[in-house]
């Protein structure tokens, strides 16, 4: 019997896990401010980034507003926990390192959901909202009649018809 592939195991064994520095190394920056965010403060041109300002005591009305000022800070709304602000991209990082912001991010977008159901197919759902029939004024149900108890007799149902019966 060969001891080969129990000396390779042995061996390869302190090894795993371990970072071998194969894989380039992911700059790093200012621990409070989004990457995307803090990327786009190293560009060279000018431009203006909109920003929630996560406060560091909690409180939205904790930030100095007046220190945000003197960076050239715009802000454009203010809630209880968070503030939005128009933020020159230079002064990204400097925003970042105020002691009353905890974190700088991008502002969270909306957007539809694009996924839609394998069962829309199968109902035909598309010819009848082509036909003009989205749901108001129509009913599609499965009936059951249910035996004298519950669960012991065959259950009897009856479909409506498939095409939506006009007004």
């Amino acid at each position: 019997m060969s001891s080969a592939p129990f000396l390779v195991l042995l061996f390869a064994a302190p090894l795993w896990g371990q970072d071998l520095g194969l894989a380039p190394a992911k700059p790093v920056g200012p621990p409070k401010l989004e990457s995307a965010l803090w990327e786009r403060s190293a560009a060279a041109k000018p431009a203006r980034a909109v920003v929630v300002l996560v406060p560091a005591a909690g409180a939205a009305s904790a930030i100095d507003t007046t220190a945000l000022a003197a960076l050239g800070v715009e802000i454009l709304a203010q809630s209880k926990s968070l503030l939005r602000a128009s933020v020159p991209t230079a002064s990204l990082r400097a925003v970042a390192e105020l002691p009353s912001v905890a974190f700088v991010r991008r502002p969270h977008r909306p957007h539809a959901q694009q996924t839609l159901s394998e069962g829309l197919a199968r109902i035909r759902a598309f010819e009848h909202h082509a036909a003009g029939a989205k749901g108001h004024r129509y009913v599609r149900a499965a009936m059951s009649e249910p035996s004298s108890r519950a669960g012991t007799g065959p259950a009897v149902f009856r479909v409506l018809p498939p095409a939506p019966v006009a007004p």
